[in-house]
């Protein structure tokens, strides 16, 4: 039991380590649900994430038919949600099969030993892991506890790479600013201005065809002035 307890410290210890370093959702979806393997074995299992009054599958692991489960969205409403939301702590179901409160998100036919483990940062439940197994009781309260120790951490880096994000999303957005501020202020006229904002259109949505259109108040239409 001892030595049982030590590896799980210290894969704990090389799961945090290796998270923090992960700046990319993909990558960091990756090695979370992969490390979570390696702490509580399951046969699929996903990442669940919060967004307003709704829950999304954000990235998944063994499901045997993801795309009915990847990027569907839930309502929080949910009767696990509320428990696991209210208790801050990891849920076991024995037997999904056999249990009403479970709902057979994703096609999950397969399910039998269930474990939700609620990801919080700043005392707010941002998401949620869960585990699958085929096998009915699959999962004990020695895996529960393990588990939510690592979630915290996973809600952790979840949390500071999406505002990394952010940041560099607000940075690229502040620096086509200057470019166009810059570019615009150096045009002699209307002429040469369209084109300078048609490019940096093009740039900043990734796409090959974009147009501007200016309105004709005497002819009351719309005129093509930059393709």
């Amino acid at each position: 039991l001892e030595k049982k307890r030590r590896e799980s410290a210290e894969t704990l210890m090389r799961a945090a380590a290796d998270l923090t370093n992960l700046l990319d959702l993909h990558s960091l979806h990756k090695a979370i649900l992969e490390w979570l393997h390696k702490i509580a074995p399951y046969d699929s299992a996903s990442i669940l994430e919060i967004e307003g009054d709704r829950v999304r599958i954000t990235a998944a692991k063994g499901l045997p038919t993801p795309e009915k489960a990847l990027d569907q969205t839930f309502s929080t409403s949910n009767t696990l949600c509320k428990i696991i939301n209210e208790t801050g702590q990891a849920l076991i179901i024995d037997d999904c099969q056999l249990d009403p409160r479970f709902e057979k998100w994703g096609d999950a036919q397969h399910v039998h030993g269930w474990m939700g483990v609620p990801l919080i940062s700043r005392g707010q439940v941002i998401g949620y892991l869960t585990l699958d197994s085929r096998t009915p009781g699959a999962f004990t309260q020695d895996d529960a506890v393990t588990a939510q120790t690592f979630a915290h951490q996973a809600a952790t880096s979840l949390e500071n790479t999406r505002l990394y994000i952010e940041a560099m999303q607000r940075l690229e957005e502040l620096e086509m600013v200057n470019r166009v501020s810059f570019a615009l202020r150096a045009a002699k006229d209307t002429e040469e201005m369209l084109p300078i904002l048609l490019n940096e259109i093009k740039s900043s949505i990734e796409t090959n065809t974009t147009a501007i259109w200016l309105y004709d108040p005497e002819n009351d239409q719309l005129v093509p002035q930059a393709i």
